[in-house]
C-alpha cells in the first residue's frame, strides 16, 4: 500500500514509524540502500534518500524507532531540510 500511494502521489518524503514494520516496507518499496542526510534533532530518526530499483529511486525517507522521538517528532520529521 505504501508503495502504490507515494508512487501515485508523487510525494518526495515519507516517515516511516516502527522497527519491524519500517524494515517490511522499505523492503516493499524495492529498497537497495539508503544514504544518510540528515542525522534529525531527534534521538531514534534519521532521514534518508532511497536507492530503489524503481519509480521510488530518491525518495526521502525518515525512519523512526517504535518508542523513539518526542511527542513532535513527525512535525519535525515534516520541516527537516536535507543537507
Amino acid at each position: 500500500m505504501a508503495r502504490c500511494v507515494l508512487a501515485k502521489t508523487g510525494l518526495t518524503r515519507a516517515v516511516i514509524a516502527g522497527g519491524d514494520t519500517s524494515g517490511r516496507i522499505m523492503t516493499a518499496l524495492g529498497g537497495l540502500a539508503v544514504t544518510a542526510l540528515y542525522p534529525g534533532n531527534t534521538p531514534g530518526t534519521s532521514l534518508f534518500r532511497l536507492a530503489a530499483d524503481n519509480e521510488l529511486d530518491g525518495l526521502e525517507v525518515a525512519l523512526k524507532g517504535g518508542q523513539m522521538g518526542s511527542v513532535d517528532v513527525f512535525t519535525q520529521l515534516a520541516g527537516e531540510q536535507a543537507l
